[in-house]
């Protein structure tokens, strides 16, 4: 009989307060995103980026040596291959990201594919070339507008739960459950008929759409009927849980008929097993 009893089962009423769930109501103007976009404008700016190559040489006489066979008309590869030399790629970089000043003076002077004159390096002499530049983007307005949106909606929506979450601490402090909190301020409210610690219902089916259904279940099992709960804070998601016990059925040894479709069930396992 042990093995086919009924688990223990509570009725609880939950109320889930999360910004999501506000942000879809949450209105921003046309000007307000207008003006979060100019805020914003110049830190998604992309800065320009050149493609960088590089050519070290012993000595700057020996630069500018090179340097007037490029100016002649000489080409990059043909110079570096007849002294033996190889060409570095330095990779494509902001003006910032060259960390040696003179030469990201001299990259971003030049012209695309054009070769620098003799640079003095802090590793010893150089001449570069800029095979490609990337020009200094800024996404325009119709590009950020929606994430603007949805980030604007998030932070207000934030704002509004913590002042719901604020009265409805008050409502409870003041003596209402949670189902008349729900009513008084039109917030949706979760009713759990009956749910075991597994989260199954009688029929053994899950109860879906419960929030956290881990930490709520731990709480709600561990909480006294019609008792008052500490709410369940999900720091993270900005969000908090608040539920009540309102019934507990305790558990209970099935009758045959009510448990004889899992014997069944059982027996048929065991035989299978054997044979």
């Amino acid at each position: 009989k042990a093995a086919f009893r009924a688990p223990e089962y509570r009725s609880l009423r939950v109320l889930y307060l999360t910004p999501a769930a506000i942000t879809k109501d949450v209105v921003i103007s046309d000007d307000d995103l207008k003006k979060a976009y100019e805020s914003i404008k110049e830190r998604i700016t992309t800065p320009e980026r050149r493609q960088i190559e590089q050519i070290s040489f012993a000595s700057m006489d020996a630069a500018k040596a090179a340097a007037d066979r490029f100016a002649k008309g000489e080409q990059f590869e043909a110079v570096a291959k007849e002294l033996n030399l190889s060409i570095t790629p330095l990779g494509t970089l902001t003006k910032t990201e060259i960390i040696d000043p003179p030469v990201a003076v001299s990259a971003f002077g030049l012209a695309a594919n054009a070769t620098s004159q003799p640079i003095a390096g802090r590793f010893g002499p150089v001449i570069i070339r800029v095979s490609k530049i990337e020009p200094q983007r800024t996404p325009p307005f119709d590009e950020n507008s929606k994430a603007l949106r949805e980030d604007l909606q998030l932070r207000q929506a934030v704002t509004r739960v913590q002042g719901l979450h604020d009265k409805i601490e008050d409502e409870r402090g003041a003596g209402l459950t949670i189902e008349e909190i729900s009513k008084k301020m039109n917030l949706p409210l979760i009713t759990v008929d009956a749910i075991d610690r597994s989260g199954a219902k009688p029929d053994g089916t899950k109860v879906a759409d419960l929030p956290n259904p881990e930490a709520l279940l731990a709480a709600a099992f561990q909480a006294q009927k019609n008792v008052e709960t500490d709410a369940i804070e999900m720091r993270e998601s900005r969000s908090t849980i608040w539920f009540e016990v309102v019934d507990i059925k305790p558990s209970r040894e099935r009758a045959f008929e009510e448990a004889k479709a899992s014997v069944e069930t059982r027996w048929k396992d065991d035989q299978v097993g054997k044979k």
